[in-house]
């Protein structure tokens, strides 16, 4: 049978074309089977890996994160797929548990859970004046970190800030660090690292002592941690700018002088009752916190005392008062002489305590 020129080359051509698509299908079949079986964790590792959802990261940076931690195999792909069914996804901070064989669609099912451990921001608020103690309590309470981590950082690990190098009487007392733990508002995460939380509040007390007060201390003959313990009384003491400045005029005069060597507040006779109650300290040691018992200052300070409490240390008024006494709406009456100071207690309803 005759077949012409012309024919011959049509199929001649019309098999170069098939064998082409044959070709570009195989090759097709090689190059994306392994993106497809991604898409769906198709023979993939069933190995389980720990990946942390950062507070600011999106579709975009978890999908390199992903590729990093050999649960996708390509972060162009998962980006693309997932923006495209889902959209613009949040995702919790936290840890959650993933494995490579897991399909695009689970990875996002389990992005869209509970974490394994949250790692979502709260603001926390440590008001001025609380203690260690009850810090510890307020972080707990929001999930942040134990209590009793917070409680064991602060009293054993090692952080570099010179001031803790000059804390004195270290074994006297309840809490290494009472006093310099800063109250103020802070972001942080949940299930956080009690040594980063303590390390977080000292960095912010150490912002806030300043040259000037240093010069201060020395023109007043007085180191940093005496002056912080002063402060944490007057904290407890005092409840407006015109009172700090007083009652600080109040204890420097007696210290300063012999007649009365006792401060004689009450909320250190409180402090130190609580120490011996919750066993934190025996009576010999926590006796030594009440100021009607020993003279001068106690061993150390007895809450976290604001910035105004310190500075009201520095800058006691310039008067001669050497007792203090308060009514029921909070008034202050001050008094140079014993005499005067009985008159006060009278007026303020309050009766003499010693």
């Amino acid at each position: 049978m005759f077949m012409s020129r012309e024919n011959g080359k049509r199929g001649i051509l019309s098999h170069i074309f098939w064998i082409l698509v044959l070709g570009g299908f195989i090759y097709g079949c090689v190059f994306f089977a392994p993106y497809i079986m991604d898409v769906f964790g198709l023979e993939q590792k069933g190995e389980k890996v720990v990946f942390e959802v950062l507070p600011d990261d999106t579709t975009d940076t978890i999908s390199h994160k992903l590729k990093e931690n050999g649960i996708v195999l390509s972060a162009r792909t998962y980006r693309t797929i997932v923006k495209r069914e889902h959209g613009n996804l949040t995702y919790k901070p936290g840890t959650y548990t993933l494995n490579a064989n897991m399909s695009f669609e689970k990875i996002v099912s389990v992005f869209q859970s509970e974490p394994d451990v949250d790692k979502s921001i709260v603001k926390v608020t440590f008001p001025e004046g609380k203690t260690v103690a009850e810090m510890a309590e307020i972080l707990e309470e929001n999930g942040i970190c134990k209590a009793a981590d917070f409680l064991k950082s602060q009293q054993e690990d090692e952080f570099d800030f010179d001031f803790i190098e000059e804390i004195e009487n270290v074994e006297e007392r309840g809490y290494r660090l009472e006093g310099y733990l800063f109250p103020a508002t802070y972001d942080f995460q949940k299930n956080t690292d009690a040594k980063d939380i303590v390390k977080a509040m000292l960095k912010a007390f150490d912002e806030r002592i300043t040259p000037a007060m240093k010069t201060r201390m020395v023109e007043l003959n007085i180191n940093l941690d005496k002056i912080v313990t002063l402060a944490s009384i007057i904290q407890a003491e005092a409840n407006s700018e015109d009172a700090i400045k007083n009652v600080s005029a109040v204890f420097w005069n007696r210290l300063n002088g012999t007649d009365l060597p006792k401060l004689q507040s009450d909320p250190t006779k409180a402090y130190a009752q609580k120490l011996k109650d919750d066993g934190i300290l025996p009576q010999e040691k926590s006796v030594k916190f009440d100021t009607y018992e020993s003279e001068g200052l106690p061993p150390g300070p007895q809450n976290n005392p604001g910035i105004n409490m310190i500075e009201g240390a520095l800058y006691p008024a310039e008067v001669e008062y050497t007792y203090f006494v308060t009514d029921a709406k909070g008034n202050f009456y001050y008094a140079n002489t014993y005499e005067a100071h009985r008159e006060n207690c009278a007026n303020a309803g309050i009766q003499v305590p010693y």
